[in-house]
């Protein structure tokens, strides 16, 4: 029986967005009118459940049970897509007119539909090879995608918190500042989940996850010390 060590850096990272996720839902409590912190605890939960799935697929892979992993990606894989579709509303509603954020969002639900169908029509063929690495499986076409698309909300909020950060007081310039660096690193290393199939490649990518989310841990240890302020809701609420 194979070791995964892909399905340990998942759960380990599921675990550390958790923890974000959590701290972000608190935030969206002081202020349930902020559209941008309830996208990001949508977000985040989503991510970190899909995280949990992938790494309960890795297991499932060591004991020969590929149907049933198969099942558990595509149902990772659509998770993963309405946390991305979350994650698009941040800077969509940031930037664009009601109207535009209204066609972005319809448009949103329009692919998830799609992704579905194509799910059902080509499931994902998932292994774990004799180094413990999984390989999704996923479809040709599909799989570049996902990647792109993957990686396209995080650019967009690397690019929203860049100018945030031009212009924010001294003291949140830590807290905008991991949380770049954590964006950039889970999105590379998550996109070339889906696209890549290399070993060698696929376990940089695990890792490059593992320290993005190592990252937000620790900006959601500043975020969480920065609550108790009275100035913190003035920026974040």
């Amino acid at each position: 029986m194979v070791f995964s060590i892909s399905s340990i850096i998942m759960a380990v990272s599921a675990f550390m967005v958790m923890f974000f996720s959590y701290t972000r839902y608190e935030i969206f409590q002081r202020n349930r009118s902020n559209k941008i912190t309830f996208f990001f605890w949508c977000a985040s939960s989503a991510f970190s459940l899909a995280l949990l799935l992938y790494a309960l697929s890795g297991v499932l892979l060591t004991t020969d049970t590929s149907l049933l992993s198969s099942f558990i990606v595509s149902i990772a894989l659509i998770i993963t897509s309405i946390g991305i579709g979350f994650f698009l509303m941040i800077p969509f509603y940031s930037w664009g007119s009601a109207y535009f954020f209204v066609f972005a969002k319809y448009s949103i639900y329009l692919f998830l539909l799609s992704h579905i169908g194509f799910l059902l029509i080509y499931p994902p063929a998932p292994y774990t090879d004799l180094f413990g690495i999984t390989h999704w499986g996923i479809h040709a076409y599909l799989k570049w995608i996902l990647g792109t698309f993957y990686l396209l909300p995080f650019v967009f909020n690397i690019v929203l918190l860049v100018k945030f950060l031009l212009h924010a007081p001294k003291k949140f310039q830590k807290n905008t500042s991991t949380l770049i660096i954590a964006f950039l690193l889970t999105g590379i290393g998550g996109s070339y989940q889906y696209i890549g199939d290399d070993t060698t490649l696929l376990t940089a990518s695990l890792l490059t996850i593992l320290l993005g989310s190592i990252i937000l841990l620790y900006n959601t240890f500043i975020t969480r010390s920065y609550m108790k302020e009275k100035d913190f809701m003035a920026h974040h609420g």
